[in-house]
């Protein structure tokens, strides 16, 4: 997607849960000196009730929120991910995409529709699971249930976000 702000465009894709409490979004930083990647930041946020308390308030809080600042990512992965987004309201079936930029730096970055065995999930309503790890000092993993809107909106966004990449 991209949102015009103030002097710029904010080139973004998001994908949400089908609940709308949890989300991933990635947003353009910047183009890598050294090769072609993309440097962009994910954000990596959820909802939930609020957690032992009484008199705290009505509805979701904030539970998580993770910023992840400086992720190369492979304009090639993430148009990969896009036709699986679109594969997958054909025929249903399970992917992982890496969308890291092989042999430059130690992150990896995978995104997958398909199982997991923490969350009720089903064929209509596949968990989506984002990996992210820099070496072995961090690791982290997110996962949440998405639908057919889910996955069809975050599809749109991705097109939106590689043309505005490239133009």
């Amino acid at each position: 997607m991209v949102e015009r702000e103030g002097e710029g465009d904010r080139i973004f894709w998001s994908l949400r849960s089908n609940n709308g409490r949890s989300r991933i979004e990635c947003t353009l930083v910047g183009r890598s000196e050294k090769s072609a990647a993309l440097i962009c930041r994910i954000d990596v946020a959820g909802e939930f009730w609020h957690r032992g308390g009484a008199n705290i308030g009505p509805g979701m809080t904030n539970d998580f929120y993770v910023t992840l600042p400086q992720v190369l990512l492979d304009i090639r992965s993430v148009n990969s991910l896009y036709e699986h987004l679109i594969e997958w309201q054909r025929d249903k079936k399970s992917f992982i995409v890496s969308l890291g930029v092989l042999n430059e730096g130690d992150q990896k970055v995978e995104i997958s529709i398909g199982r997991d065995e923490n969350l009720i999930y089903s064929i209509e309503k596949p968990a989506c699971t984002f990996t992210y790890a820099c070496g072995s000092s961090m690791q982290g993993k997110w996962s949440f249930v998405v639908d057919q809107s889910c996955i069809r909106l975050c599809a749109e966004d991705i097109g939106e976000f590689v043309r505005g990449v490239a133009g």
